[in-house]
């Protein structure tokens, strides 16, 4: 592993913009994760509403005014 790349600390700056990754991540792989989805229902959503979940979590944080935990 480059030791450049090994985050130190985690300020909100840093938090703010892991979620928003996290949410592009999720989002990529709906269809991955509709298709393991076999427990308790193999409904074949849970990507889907993951996915939504974590795009209102992500404007939430593009919209904070400040870079802080508070």
């Amino acid at each position: 592993m480059n030791k450049e790349k090994i985050i130190k600390y985690l300020d909100g700056l840093r938090l703010k913009y892991s979620i928003i990754a996290s949410a592009k991540k999720v989002d990529e792989n709906q269809k991955v994760l509709d298709d393991i989805n076999v427990f308790p229902v193999p409904d074949g959503d849970t990507g889907t509403n993951m996915a939504e979940t974590m795009e209102v979590i992500a404007k939430g944080a593009e919209s904070a005014k400040h870079d802080s935990f508070d």
